[in-house]
């Protein structure tokens, strides 16, 4: 590798963790036996984390370049995606391109498995009286963010716990996890 200023360095990297580091939307083709999701430059944010020597570098960038993904059941196989970042060189930086080839090994773990959620608060009670918003929440990956609440559709501030029933709503627990997976549990609720 050669050093913004002028030095040659070869530096040991070690401990890489790359992620993307929000949902993605592409554009899909979709077929009889798989699916395939074309993203255009800058259509995907990679976060990274690696050690270069003894330094840790940790970086986010978008995508440098068009990338595709093909997926047919639990095996995928995601291509070109690379991104360009900056790390330390002798006592200086360079500048880098990382590459990256994904594939899942066809039983899904790659994937990650999306959160779980199952909506416990009562169906039924007191017109007019305040009604605690009760959910279950598991996530076999761990990366299960925040639980939101809708009520008829509309998303509750963050933090809300209960809510006065006045009639029949249709009350959702809403999950999301740091892949962008999305699961809700629904439920009608009435009061008499």
């Amino acid at each position: 590798m050669t050093c913004a200023d002028g030095t040659q360095a070869q530096p040991s990297v070690s401990n890489i963790v790359m992620k993307l580091s929000q949902p993605a939307f592409g554009i899909a083709h979709q077929g009889t036996t798989n699916t395939s999701k074309g993203f255009p430059k800058g259509g995907l944010i990679f976060e990274s984390s690696f050690n270069v020597g003894t330094v840790n570098v940790a970086s986010r960038r978008p995508s440098r370049a068009n990338a595709t993904l093909t997926a047919s059941g639990t095996t995928f196989n995601a291509s070109n995606l690379t991104a360009t970042m900056t790390v330390p060189c002798n006592t200086s930086t360079a500048a880098i391109t990382v590459r990256v080839t994904a594939r899942d090994p066809g039983n899904g773990s790659a994937l990650g498995k999306p959160p779980v959620v199952t909506n416990t608060t009562s169906a039924t009670g007191t017109c007019g009286a305040a009604r605690a918003l009760t959910a279950t929440v598991t996530d076999p990956n761990g990366d299960a963010g925040p639980l939101r609440w809708k009520v008829d559709g509309v998303l509750l501030a963050p933090g809300t716990s209960t809510m006065v029933v006045t009639g029949t709503h249709t009350l959702e627990a809403v999950v999301r996890d740091a892949r962008g997976a999305t699961t809700t549990g629904k439920k009608v609720v009435s009061c008499s």
